[in-house]
């Protein structure tokens, strides 16, 4: 209890209560039942690795009730913590994530802020009085621009709070497999 109590020291101190109440419990149950601290020890694992797991399913559910990606970073590193596989089975599906959300956001962006640019020339174009049809077709190309970029931009956006979600509830998925070997 004194290794998990240690392992746990980084949880706030209720949770940390509850979850060594919970042991306590466990190990008050079994030894009622006439069996010893080394088959609950050996039923449950080893207290490093329980600290972690709970560790991990606390970091989850900050993200979970924040939403922001600090909190995803921080419930990934925990997650990661539980071993190798946990590292490499979770990391695919993130990388996968950012590679297809960043170009998309480069792609609004970069739309979007073009917009201005080709607005600026269109309003300096206004100033040449030998230009005719030019202004009204470049502002056209500007706010046509500025509106594909944003509608990308909300797009990329969503798609983004999906693969948060998502990715929570394969973290999730993940820490409660590897949390019943």
């Amino acid at each position: 209890m004194d290794q998990l109590a240690k392992g746990l020291a980084v949880l706030p101190e209720h949770a940390r209560r509850d979850i060594l109440d919970d042991y306590e419990q466990r190990f008050q149950a079994a030894a009622e039942a006439g069996r010893g601290e080394e088959e609950v020890v050996s039923e449950l694992g080893h207290p490093r690795s329980l600290a972690r797991y709970h560790h991990a399913r606390h970091a989850l559910d900050a993200a979970e009730g924040h939403g922001s990606l600090v909190r995803f970073a921080e419930a990934f590193g925990a997650a990661a913590a539980l071993g190798v596989f946990s590292f490499l089975s979770i990391l695919g599906p993130v990388l996968a994530a950012v590679v297809m959300l960043l170009p998309i956001f480069a792609l609004g962006a970069f739309l979007t802020f073009a917009a201005g640019w080709i607005l600026a020339a269109a309003l300096r174009t206004f100033l040449e009085p030998q230009v005719l049809f030019l202004p009204f077709n470049m502002l056209v190309l500007g706010f046509g621009s500025a509106a594909v970029g944003l509608i990308v931009l909300f797009l990329a956006a969503m798609a983004g709070r999906l693969c948060f979600r998502l990715g929570l509830r394969y973290l999730r998925w993940n820490v409660d497999v590897l949390g019943r070997r």
